[in-house]
């Protein structure tokens, strides 16, 4: 069966746009030059896809996404720029990711991750591998999630915020500072990882209990930048295993604040991410 044959008639694909095989293209979708779309990836209808985008094998794009749209940014300037999106991506009805701004940068979805109905990638966001974003949820532009994060319904994400991997953020909050890797935040409270292991057994089901026994004092140094229940100022072990580290050491600094256990900014007013 030829590559015609997955093809809607009403579709429009441009001739530069490269597509694999096996490639399923709904009716009056738009698929821009300069596109690549991965093997095996169905496109239903109304779907836009504009120069710069790049998508990977085995992803599932629902109708009216729109990829690839100048970034709604001050800065921008027209500079060449670029979206990536990995392999067994599902992207839902409405998603919408931009382009990043400066020349050469690109905004980012991880492998088999799920956004879910209404969800925005503002400009030069990095969203890692296997993450489950609920609906209408936002993300601002330079957000950086990690590997794993679930994230509740119409949550806003300030720019320049980091969030660790394995973390859990609530439906309807507003993030504006920083959440460190296997928090729970739900907008008022934050729950550090002895009250979270729940979560760590079913994010990694083959770790070792030594993994889970260490991970806590491994995560001290991370918390501690937050002054949450992980953050005293206690000796930490040196015993720290390889699951510890790979969960610790990608959590990148930031430009966000930190909060303490309670939301409270270090000055004890009120304020993060309630």
């Amino acid at each position: 069966m030829g590559l015609e044959d997955f093809i809607h008639p009403t579709a429009l694909v441009s001739p530069d746009a490269t597509l694999g095989s096996g490639v399923k293209v709904g009716p009056y979708t738009v698929i821009e030059a300069g596109t690549r779309i991965g093997d095996g990836t169905r496109i239903e209808a109304f779907v836009r896809i504009k120069p710069g985008v790049s998508v990977g094998c085995n992803c599932h794009i629902f109708e009216n996404v729109i990829l690839g749209n100048a970034p709604q940014d001050h800065d921008f300037g027209g500079e060449v720029s670029y979206v990536r999106i990995g392999d067994g991506v599902v992207l839902r009805e409405g998603v919408t990711v931009n382009r990043a701004t400066g020349e050469g940068r690109e905004t980012v979805v991880g492998s088999g991750t799920l956004l879910m109905e209404g969800c925005h990638l503002g400009h030069n966001v990095r969203l890692g591998a296997h993450c489950t974003i609920t609906n209408k949820v936002g993300f601002s532009g330079h957000v950086e999630v990690g590997d794993y994060v679930v994230v509740g319904g119409l949550t806003g994400f300030h720019q320049f915020v980091k969030v660790g991997s394995y973390a859990m953020v609530g439906g309807l909050a507003k993030i504006t500072r920083d959440v460190p890797p296997y928090s729970m935040v739900d907008g008022h409270t934050r729950l550090w990882p002895e009250r979270h292991r729940p979560a760590q057994a079913r994010f990694q089901p083959g770790a070792a209990d030594e993994d889970q026994e260490h991970l806590p004092v491994a995560l001290r140094p991370a918390h501690a930048a937050f002054g949450g229940a992980l953050g005293r100022r206690e000796p930490v072990r040196e015993r720290r295993t390889r699951c510890c580290d790979r969960c610790v050491s990608p959590f990148p600094q930031t430009r966000a604040h930190p909060v303490d256990g309670q939301g409270r900014p270090p000055n004890g007013r009120r304020g993060g991410i309630a």
